[in-house]
């Protein structure tokens, strides 16, 4: 079946005859949807960047940083020259209040979240990896969603689209161009 198709199948479901367990089933197939697509894409990413890799060392070129480690390295660059501090810690406080005051986010656990998730453009992020760089007293899935959740909604106010984290399995991306669009912002803070 096409894609066309499906989408037809889907309009013509009569979802309020629907029980709450039909519902949530039909909830959970479209996250697990979602999951094999950005699982996909990162698959696909990967592939990219051993391509590259690969290319770069049969050429016999000197070997480039993985586009990931590059942003990252952009990123954090960025971030020290916006928030510039004695040392790491400092330098992390300053952005969060940053993040916190444009984004009108609640909470500093959430904008450690939003703050690994920018320093970490393109890459997945395991829930444990952002609760742990948050400060979360859990790194449960459910905790992390929440936060996720609220940072969607509070980056769809400043117009950013809800494309701009991505879910995968047991992790949450950023998308690359919004994580430098949230530097610009915050900049103007």
């Amino acid at each position: 079946m096409n894609a066309s198709g499906f989408s037809r199948r889907v309009a013509d479901l009569d979802l309020s005859a629907a029980t709450d367990t039909q519902l949530m089933q039909l909830e959970d197939a479209f996250r697990s949807i979602a999951d094999s697509i950005a699982t996909a894409r990162k698959v696909m990413s990967e592939l990219e960047a051993g391509l590259a890799l690969r290319a770069t060392q049969a050429d016999q070129a000197p070997m480039q940083a993985l586009p990931f480690e590059e942003d990252r390295q952009d990123v954090e660059r960025a971030i020290r020259a916006l928030v510039p501090g004695k040392n790491a810690v400092e330098i992390e406080s300053k952005f969060r209040k940053r993040v916190l005051d444009h984004f009108d986010i609640e909470g500093w656990i959430a904008a450690g979240v939003l703050s690994c998730l920018v320093r970490f453009p393109g890459r997945f992020v395991s829930h444990a990896e952002l609760a742990a760089a948050a400060g979360a007293q859990s790194d449960k899935s459910g905790v992390i969603r929440v936060y996720i959740c609220q940072l969607r909604a509070s980056l769809a106010l400043k117009g950013y689209s809800g494309e701009a984290i991505e879910t995968g399995r047991g992790a949450y991306r950023i998308v690359r161009s919004a994580a430098f669009e949230i530097i610009n912002a915050v900049a103007q803070v």
